[in-house]
C-alpha cells in the first residue's frame, strides 16, 4: 500500500518524539547540535548520517528507546539505534549507520533533500514479517546494549477476581 505524505514532516515528527525522551536532558554534540538547526529551520535538509526505517507494526506493545547500540554479529562495528514502535507502525534511527548493515527496510531518509511541503507517495509493505520484539531482543546474528535512559512500555495482563 502508499500513503501521500511529506517525509520531511515524518522524519521530523519521528526525531522529534524521541530526541525529547526524558527529563531534562540535553546533551550538546555532534548528534543533537544538527538535530537542533534541523528541527528550527524547516529548510534544511535531514542531517547526514540519519537513517530512519520504518516497517509495520501489528502488535499491542509499545518501545521507546534512546541510547541503544545494535550490533549485527556479521560486521562486529556497533550502530546507535533510537526506535519508536507504536501500533501500527515501528521506526528504527541508525545514527552513522557503518558500512555493512543491511537492514532491508523501507528508508524515509531516501526524501532527505526534499522540502518541507513535498509530498510523496511512500510505500508501506503490508506483508513483513518483522518479529515483535525486534529489533531489540538479541538473536543468533545481532546483540543489544540499552543506555540509562530506555523505555519499553507494554500492555499489562487483566487479572480476573
Amino acid at each position: 500500500m502508499t500513503v501521500r505524505e511529506s517525509p520531511q514532516k515524518i522524519m521530523r515528527s519521528i526525531l522529534g518524539h524521541i530526541a525529547a525522551q526524558g527529563v531534562d536532558r540535553y546533551e550538546k554534540g555532534a548528534i543533537t547540535e544538527p538535530l537542533r538547526d534541523y528541527f528550527l529551520d524547516e529548510t534544511l535538509p535531514l542531517p547526514t548520517g540519519f537513517n530512519i526505517y520504518y516497517w509495520v507494526f501489528p502488535y499491542k506493545g509499545q518501545v521507546l528507546v534512546r541510547d541503544c547500540a545494535f550490533v549485527d554479529l556479521r560486521v562486529k562495528e556497533p550502530v546507535a539505534i533510537w526506535l519508536a514502535k507504536f501500533f501500527p507502525i515501528a521506526f528504527m534511527v541508525t545514527i552513522d549507520e557503518p558500512a555493512g548493515y543491511s537492514f532491508n527496510l523501507p528508508n524515509l531518509a531516501l526524501w532527505r533533500e526534499y522540502k518541507i511541503g513535498d509530498t510523496v507517495e511512500i510505500a508501506v509493505p503490508l506483508h513483513s514479517s518483522i518479529h515483535q520484539y525486534w529489533p531489540e531482543m538479541p538473536t543468533e546474528t545481532s546483540v543489544v546494549v540499552y543506555g540509562q535512559e530506555a523505555i519499553h512500555a507494554r500492555q499489562l495482563l487483566r487479572i480476573q477476581r
